[in-house]
């Protein structure tokens, strides 16, 4: 009689726990098809997908912008390029806009994101204080929003945003090489200025702050290739790279026009400071780079006869994507300048290189240029109106 009703009870347990499985999940059934429910109605209510986004016919921006041939037709009308795309917002909005590039090098012929798209826009309108700081990294590179200004398609890139890209890109290059990877370092445009007789202490302060003094980084020992982007006149630019590793030298040019004399003067008083400091500190390339020996300017795929706008544009590429290959086998799709997708190509790039700044990590003011792109975004809801804003804008500063 014990042992059945010991197995009376265990029959008995058995079947509550079943109950009590079988009402949790009826309960869970109910709760999911509750909040589909409740996402249903709120989609339907208030624009907002099921991955939490909300679209508006009044909250668009231009696809892809318009690279154009005249200022006025900056946004065009009627062309595949400037087809629409709807911004999407998140409903739980995150605290910054994002750059898919931050940290890592910027892809050529990537497709633009919506991130991307929002931030230029705020910043080729043109509007805000153009005195107002747009870029600190805490450490004494700035930059204004009127220099910043300057990354519009058909507007000369100022100087200032090719050294804030060199802060960006050190700062990269440094989480790179705790990898391993090939190292590199930049300098700013200021440092080829320089005299090579009177000088040499500022340079060497430059190396010392750009490297925190580190007796081991101060001797430039670990450096492969160094970059001096160097400006030859207002708007135009390019890059000489000493590959301290092979002992020599490149220059990186888009213009077609690229003989030696042209480039003689300033690398051969840039290669002597260079050579003096690494002389200072026993640098094992100091008797092979001493040799007169020309340096050879790379014969670019993409250069260009036409362009003479985008030469600091080409810089902040040439910078970023080369790491001393040899021009054949140099792959950066960067296309050339009969290209029908060329004009849209740099426009592309300069909004990706907007992006990459402002919304960089190292940026303390990237909160301030986010939220200002945002309320952008807020005030100006159309794309017509967009558009006809920031080409006006462009026109009237280029």
């Amino acid at each position: 009689m014990a042992a059945e009703k010991k197995k009376e009870e265990m029959k008995q347990l058995e079947a509550e726990k079943k109950e009590q499985a079988d009402r949790k999940k009826k309960e869970e059934a109910e709760k999911k098809a509750s909040a589909e429910k409740k996402a249903s109605t709120n989609k339907k209510d208030d624009g907002t997908d099921k991955t939490g986004t909300e679209e508006s016919e009044d909250t668009t921006a231009p696809k892809a912008f318009e690279s154009p041939k005249s200022q006025e037709n900056i946004f065009g009308e009627g062309q595949e390029s400037a087809d629409i795309q709807k911004v999407k917002r998140v409903t739980k909005k995150s605290v910054y806009l994002r750059s898919p590039f931050m940290n890592k090098m910027v892809k050529t012929q990537q497709k633009l994101e919506t991130d991307e798209i929002l931030c230029a826009v705020s910043v080729f309108s043109m509007q805000g204080d153009i005195s107002e700081l747009v870029f600190d990294d805490g450490k004494g590179t700035t930059i204004t929003r009127k220099d910043m200004q300057s990354l519009a398609p058909g507007i000369q890139i100022q100087k200032e945003v090719i050294d804030t890209l060199v802060t960006v890109l050190n700062y990269e290059e440094r989480i790179r090489t705790a990898k391993k990877e090939f190292r590199r370092h930049y300098f700013p445009t200021d440092t080829v200025l320089l005299n090579e007789e009177k000088d040499f202490d500022s340079f060497e302060n430059v190396i010392k702050n750009q490297m925190n003094a580190s007796e081991s980084k101060k001797k430039m020992k670990d450096v492969e290739l160094a970059f001096f982007p160097t400006v030859v006149s207002e708007g135009q630019y390019y890059v000489i790279v000493f590959n301290l590793s092979k002992a020599n030298a490149i220059i990186l040019d888009n213009d077609k026009d690229d003989s030696y004399s042209k480039y003689e003067n300033v690398f051969k008083s840039v290669k002597n400071l260079l050579l003096k400091y690494l002389e200072k500190y026993q640098h094992p390339c100091v008797e092979k780079l001493s040799k007169d020996k020309q340096p050879k300017i790379m014969k670019l795929k993409w250069k260009t006869e036409k362009n003479k706008i985008d030469s600091g544009l080409y810089t902040m590429m040439h910078m970023e994507l080369y790491q001393g290959e040899t021009a054949s086998n140099w792959k950066t799709e960067i296309v050339t300048e009969n290209n029908k997708d060329y004009e849209q190509q740099m426009t592309d790039m300069r909004v990706r290189y907007t992006t990459k700044i402002l919304m960089h990590e190292m940026n303390t003011k990237r909160r301030l240029m986010s939220d200002f792109a945002k309320k952008f975004q807020e005030d100006n809801k159309g794309e017509g109106k967009v558009r006809k804003m920031v080409g006006d804008a462009i026109e009237k500063n280029s």
